[in-house]
């Protein structure tokens, strides 16, 4: 996933199966997906966070500006 989300290929991990969706969701479930899967535990989203992003309260840019490490 690391790998195509690099490439810019994300949408190679939606299942063809599948007939019709949206994509937009679809990127935003991916997107959140990788960041929950970051090697770094400190920079992953807590649980509160991706329901608040999956609800739509909050954006992933808003998320990413949230858990990204203070300079």
């Amino acid at each position: 996933a690391g790998n195509l989300n690099a490439r810019g290929r994300l949408g190679d991990l939606v299942d063809p199966s599948l007939r019709t969706y949206d994509w937009d969701q679809a990127k935003i479930v991916l997107n959140l997906a990788m960041m929950c899967t970051d090697q770094s535990p400190s920079l992953r989203p807590t649980m509160s966070q991706v329901v608040a992003v999956l609800e739509g309260e909050k954006t992933l840019e808003h998320l990413s500006k949230e858990i990204a490490p203070s300079t």
